[in-house]
């Protein structure tokens, strides 16, 4: 099956980082690069509307940065992961076991929006 522009998001995990994600780049302070809030707000409605074509349009807003911004909101994006999970953890006594589950590293590879809401770095040259 072909994925479709209307198709709808319907994996928790990944609905879960893109919100991360958005979470980070409303936090990150960048002077001269407009295109952050963009990026939080395309990832915002993807989270909220689950629509497979806002996720897109943020993807296409994250190619379009140079690559030295793409590493600083994956730098920033990964710390703020760690600190939630941390957060997670000692709230793990009450909310009970799955709340002390850390989230899993995933493999290297580079480049993308997805790969920034999967904890990879962006590629050093500009794609």
């Amino acid at each position: 099956m072909t994925a479709s522009s209307d198709e709808i998001i319907d994996d928790a995990t990944l609905l879960s980082a893109i919100g991360m994600l958005a979470d980070a780049l409303e936090r990150i302070t960048l002077p001269g690069v407009l295109e952050l809030r963009l990026l939080a707000r395309s990832l915002r409605k993807a989270e909220q509307t689950r629509q497979r074509t806002a996720l897109e349009f943020a993807a296409t807003t994250f190619g379009s940065l140079e690559a030295d911004i793409r590493d600083q909101i994956f730098r920033h994006a990964v710390g703020f992961a760690r600190d939630s999970v941390a957060a997670r953890q000692s709230l793990a006594p009450l909310l009970g076991p799955i709340a002390a589950e850390p989230a899993v590293a995933p493999a290297p590879r580079r480049g993308s929006l997805l790969d920034a809401v999967n904890g990879r770095p962006a590629l050093t040259a500009r794609r």
